[in-house]
C-alpha cells in the first residue's frame, strides 16, 4: 500500500485528487487479485459467473475500499 501511495504522491495533482487515484487503484488491484484467485481455485470449486462476481466484489470493498480509506486516515501529511 504504501508503495502505491508513494507513486501517486509523486504526481503533480492535488491532494483530494491524489486520495481517488489511490482508492480507484487499490480497489481495481483487489478486484484483479479476487478474480485471479476465481481463476486458479473457484472454477473447479465454485463455478458460475455469480461466485466470480463475490470474488472480485468482497476484496474490492472490504480489502480495497475499506482499507485504503483507513490507510489514508492514518497517513500523515506533509
Amino acid at each position: 500500500m504504501k508503495r502505491l501511495w508513494n507513486v501517486v504522491n509523486g504526481l503533480a495533482v492535488k491532494r483530494n485528487v491524489k486520495i481517488i487515484v489511490f482508492l480507484l487503484i487499490f480497489v481495481a488491484v483487489n478486484i484483479c487479485i479476487g478474480m485471479g484467485l476465481w481463476l486458479l481455485f473457484g472454477r473447479i470449486l465454485f463455478p458460475g459467473l455469480e461466485w466470480l462476481f463475490c470474488f472480485m466484489g468482497y476484496p474490492a470493498i472490504f480489502v480495497g475500499f475499506f482499507g485504503g480509506v483507513i490507510y489514508i486516515y492514518k497517513h500523515e501529511f506533509a
